[in-house]
């Protein structure tokens, strides 16, 4: 399935959004520290767009298990 350029910038604002609020301008090697790793929203979009279709009477599972970013992705 392809996603409009309106629905990757909405992904794209999500993440940054909540990347900023998560971190609150820690520096690289305190990110690091944390031992936190999240999928980018590009690779997010990429992993969307393998699906065939998305049906929402269907589980979608998130294979990084992390904060979520994918199946907030799927929501928008």
């Amino acid at each position: 399935m392809q996603l409009s350029e309106e629905i990757k910038s909405k992904i794209k604002l999500e993440y940054d959004e909540w990347f900023e609020s998560q971190y609150a301008g820690k520096s690289k090697e305190e990110r690091q520290k944390l031992g936190q790793f999240f999928t980018p929203p590009e690779l997010t979009i990429k992993m969307i767009e393998k699906f065939d279709s998305l049906d929402k009477d269907k589980d979608i599972l998130d294979p990084a298990c992390g904060a979520g970013g994918l199946l907030a992705a799927m929501i928008i």
